[in-house]
């Protein structure tokens, strides 16, 4: 297989596309051509990239082209950065097609081979930074790239107590890594930068079977500001990403890898003095180098008012000298983003459709969550920085096994880490929260929690976390933590509110808090934009609640009306709907029991619907047509067509073409198909397109694979474990009403 690298600047204006480099490459294309100073950097296309995945021994039979490519990057940063060829750093990173930071792998730094090493200089002058990239460099080849290739672990070199280890010591570890290399793998040059290139793809290739729904491409760049004094690398965010509030947010790191950002585990300052708490004002970078904040604010603004979207700026600086190393749309709360979309209704300008499209329909079910009271509420356990706001009650969880014993038990997973990994991408998809030790409001554990919009509190006070012991202690600092310590254990009780970053011991009870204005702006401007939502109920009392919380809809099985002896409908609130989820037979003795209070419901304005479950039945297509056909007769029977009170649907066990037949027959039955979105995904928009009545409802969890755009959503059922979260919230219709 020939490869074809291409470098950022020899691009050509038509081809900057995400299809085809990834999302990172191409914002590097991007800002090259908007003027801003890029570190040099070559690609390589995701197409190239899925066949090299699929076929790793091709990596060594391009060596000679990834040499020829590296020596050339080699050169290009060395007049970039005016120092010596041999001194030139490289990373390797995943370009995916969708944005996900955090979620695939990046190796750096890479370069450090026995050329960097004589170049370098145990004196008094040198810098700590330069040691300390050393030996980075030496730890991954030892922890990761050398035994992904096969090799067996080798130990790791134990830091010094001061953090910063010797070169000679580095050189040491490097020669016995490039003997392993020799004995195990069979490399006999040693551990030059093209072989850690190559190492480092198959890791990242490896790491990429993973994640197979992500199409990535690679990016090959000269790493800027590490190993050099008064460097900084840093993240900016162009507005606040829980608030949406008009000032850049972020966040950096002086003489460090931006790795130890994103990751978390480095202790970053912020960057504008209104982020910093009192007294730490000095250590904000626009008090000590407001030429170069100014020069990041600068580049937010532009960016974001070039993409029409709040962005994610990655920068590093040597001295004055910026450099942007690429953007993303903003990782924002709900209430950001609905602060920003209410923006585009305001002015001369204002316009509905940009408003919509600056708010995906499905994030509204954030919008309502609940708060711990203000008043009354304990001492708290520990209290961090809140990175995506919201509350809830739930159990303490370290590993993946603790999630899923919590789900069994119908909790709340609460997610508790030291710092975030690209492994944990996965597992936020299951929590209702995460807090951690270390980290920013911009590292991966952040910027994961605010694009899933789970509640994330980072950063938290004097805590430490032992995943293998499933034990979090609180206060001890780096002393060994005692019996009296302070701490969380596995699956004990918390509330956790990250609109104060406060974590509490226990249930501390938790109340409503009400929507944003912004939102109150756009529903008001457009109320059929929005999916219904609708929540589970096993009992009475769970049904009202939830109902004067504001779900438009509480689902529940019919055995549960069936077996009630009375039903107090004049207490729900009016123009709210009942969901009965039951069997073709159920639904006709549900028919057949009619109630005058829930009549009496209906005409203040209530409503209700029969979903009628056949997805269990073993029917054989023509089957299925004439069971369908018997509920609709039973519909009919219980009110007619026009009487928009009651409503009826099915889910149906059928594959996308024969729900495509399926919605042909039963076309203008006003009838609702309430099914999984993976059973739809394919054709879903023709089938909205093309069956008129037809209207598709799925869970909370499918609705995270939907593309962004119109929603074809008619309900949207939350999922049980999402309750205490509150993500409900009251509209005055539906995209098809």
């Amino acid at each position: 297989m020939r490869l074809y690298p291409r470098f950022v600047d020899e691009i050509d204006r038509g081809e900057t596309d995400a299809a085809r480099f990834g999302a990172k490459g191409a914002s590097l294309i991007d800002l090259h051509r908007r003027g801003f100073d890029v570190p040099p950097a070559f690609l390589l296309e995701v197409a190239q990239c899925r066949a090299l995945a699929q076929q790793p021994e091709a990596i060594d039979a391009a060596s000679e082209t990834l040499s020829e490519a590296l020596r050339e990057l080699e050169k290009r940063g060395a007049r970039a950065l005016g120092r010596p060829a041999e001194r030139i750093l490289f990373a390797l990173r995943s370009s995916s097609v969708e944005p996900a930071p955090g979620l695939l792998p990046t190796y750096l730094p890479l370069g450090v081979d026995a050329r960097y090493l004589e170049s370098c200089s145990d004196s008094a002058q040198h810098s700590p930074s330069q040691r300390a990239i050393a030996f980075a460099i030496v730890d991954l080849l030892a922890g990761e790239l050398l035994p992904s290739a096969g090799a067996p672990l080798l130990p790791r070199l134990e830091l010094p107590p001061e953090n910063v280890p010797g070169l000679h010591e580095v050189r040491a570890h490097f020669q016995t890594l490039e003997r392993f290399a020799k004995e195990h793998l069979g490399i006999a040059s040693g551990l030059p930068r093209e072989v850690q290139l190559r190492l480092a793809m198959r890791a990242l290739f490896k790491a990429w079977s993973a994640h197979p729904d992500q199409a990535s491409g690679v990016v090959v760049q000269v790493v800027v500001a590490c190993d050099v004094e008064q460097s900084v690398v840093g993240v900016a965010l162009s507005r606040d990403p829980r608030e949406g509030r008009q000032h850049i947010r972020g966040e950096y790191l002086r003489d460090a890898l931006g790795l130890m950002l994103s990751s978390g585990r480095a202790s970053a300052c912020v960057l504008g003095k209104h982020e910093t708490l009192p007294g730490r004002e000095h250590e904000a970078l626009e008090s000590w180098a407001p030429a170069l904040y100014r020069r990041v604010q600068e580049a937010c603004d532009r960016v974001e008012r070039d993409t029409g979207m709040p962005q994610t700026l990655e920068f590093a600086a040597e001295g004055e000298r910026l450099f942007l190393l690429q953007y993303r749309p903003l990782a924002a709360s709900a209430q950001a983003l609905a602060r920003f979309a209410s923006e585009a209704l305001e002015g001369e300008s204002a316009s509905l459709s940009v408003a919509l499209s600056r708010f995906p329909a499905l994030r509204a079910r954030e919008l309502l969550r609940f708060e711990v009271p203000r008043e009354g509420a304990p001492d708290a356990l520990t209290q961090g920085l809140p990175a995506c706001p919201g509350a809830v009650v739930g159990l303490a969880c370290f590993t993946e096994a603790d999630v899923s014993a919590c789900l069994a038990q119908g909790q709340s997973p609460i997610l508790v880490i030291q710092h975030a990994s690209a492994e944990d991408g996965l597992l936020l998809r299951r929590v209702a929260a995460v807090i951690t030790a270390q980290g920013g409001t911009t590292s991966h554990a952040a910027i994961m929690a605010r694009s899933l919009g789970v509640i994330c509190i980072v950063s938290c006070e004097g805590m430490r976390v032992d995943a293998r012991a499933a034990r979090a202690s609180i206060g001890a600092g780096r002393a060994a933590p005692s019996a009296s310590t302070p701490s969380i254990e596995r699956l004990s009780r918390l509330t956790v509110d990250a609109w104060t970053g406060k974590v509490y011991e226990g249930d501390v009870g938790l109340c409503v808090r009400s929507t944003s204005e912004a939102f109150d702006r756009l529903l008001a401007a457009c109320p059929l934009a929005w999916p219904r939502l609708a929540a589970p109920a096993s009992t009475f009392a769970q049904l009202k609640a939830l109902l004067s919380l504001g779900a438009e809809g509480v689902v529940c099985e019919a055995e549960m009306w069936l077996q009630a002896q009375s039903f107090d409908a004049p207490s729900l609130p009016d123009a709210s709907t009942l969901i009965l989820s039951c069997t073709p037979e159920e639904a006709f003795e549900i028919g057949r029991k009619r109630s005058p209070a829930l009549d009496a419901w209906r005409a203040r304005g209530g409503s209700l619907h029969l979903r009628i479950d056949l997805a269990a039945l073993d029917l054989s297509q023509a089957s299925l047509v004439h069971t369908l056909h018997r509920c609709r007769d039973g519909a009919r029977s219980f009110a007619p067509p026009s009487d928009a009170s009651f409503s009826w649907g099915v889910s149906l066990p059928a594959s996308p073409p024969e729900l495509r037949e399926l919605l042909q027959v039963m076309q203008g039955e006003g009838w609702l198909l309430w099914q999984p979105v993976e059973a739809l995904l394919p054709g879903m928009r023709a089938l909205n397109s093309s069956v008129a009545g037809s209207v598709v409802l799925v869970g909370e969890r499918d609705a995270q694979s939907l593309s962004e755009g119109p929603s074809p959503l008619h309900w949207l059922e939350l999922d049980a474990l999402h309750l205490p979260s509150a993500r409900l919230i009251r509209s005055t219709g539906s995209l098809f009403a």
